[in-house]
């Protein structure tokens, strides 16, 4: 299970790791992975994020917080 406040930009980054076709992750997190299964399973994941990582239900589910200098300047509401 991943976690996020902010989905969308969390697709995006997917997404653009995998364009890349990185020959190693080091994601700061968890063993690196490298190779031809990484990629693929990253390539699954930048497709398919929405049904493979994106939770049903919860407080960010639908819509991210939002936060500027002074800090969050506001959140979903509570499901």
């Amino acid at each position: 299970m991943y976690y996020t406040s902010d989905w969308d930009s969390a697709r995006e980054s997917v997404q653009a790791l995998a364009a890349l076709e990185p020959e190693l992750v080091v994601t700061g997190h968890g063993r690196a992975m490298k190779g031809p299964e990484m990629r693929g399973a990253l390539h699954i994941l930048a497709r398919d994020f929405d049904e493979i990582a994106r939770p049903k239900h919860g407080r960010y589910a639908r819509e991210p917080a939002h936060a500027d200098a002074s800090g969050t300047t506001s959140v979903p509401p509570k499901e």
